[in-house]
């Protein structure tokens, strides 16, 4: 949690010197700043797996990819969330199987100023992605229920019949969801399974 709220501080005082330098800092100097800022934050107790029974007030619903890929070839799916509504800022690890699929790009991304640089590739190779997502503007973001906020982009590296679940993780970056009205709230997700034919 003291994470998130770190990264929204963070935000909100590279705002206020980008108002204050009469635009002489370009979005993407701001961005840059505060990619740098988000990789070089002190270590936080949400850096640690969470415990079983963590409460939140409330959950959003992350709908995970579900599908068939030939082997050897590549197909990007969406990722959906449901009760998404006026959410500040959220942080998670997608996760599959390293040993059936390789991720290759995240893209079509949904949400206001999400892109690549939203996501940490730093675990890649153990089959985990870290996302970190602010609404800049601090307005909250809504999406409609089944609405995608981005794509996955999966190659089948494995043999036909295998398949790998897709799935939310609390480690190494732990789950949490910021509402508008600064409350805190989890995700709940239904696991992706995608098979190689």
């Amino acid at each position: 949690m003291y994470r998130v709220f770190y990264i929204l501080y963070l935000w909100a005082a590279l705002t206020a010197c980008r108002q204050d330098s009469a635009g002489n800092q370009s979005s993407a100097e701001i961005r840059r700043q505060a990619k740098e800022a988000i990789q070089n934050a002190p270590p936080a107790a949400s850096a640690q797996p969470q415990p079983a029974q963590q409460e939140y007030v409330d959950n959003i619903q992350m709908i995970l990819p579900k599908g068939e890929i030939s082997a050897g070839q590549s197909r990007c799916f969406e990722v959906q969330v449901a009760r998404f509504k006026n959410i500040l800022a959220m942080q998670y690890t997608l996760q599959w199987d390293k040993n059936v699929l390789v991720l290759e790009e995240v893209r079509g991304f949904k949400l206001p100023f999400m892109s690549k640089e939203n996501f940490g590739m730093t675990f890649l190779n153990d089959g985990k992605i870290t996302a970190v997502w602010i609404d800049n503007s601090l307005k909250g973001a809504s999406i409609p229920d089944g609405g995608a906020v981005y794509e996955v982009c999966f190659k089948a590296i494995g043999k036909s019949g295998q398949s790998s679940e897709v799935s939310i993780s609390g480690s190494p970056t732990a789950i949490e969801v910021v509402t508008q009205g600064d409350q805190v709230w989890g995700i709940q997700a239904s696991k992706g399974k995608i098979t190689i034919l």
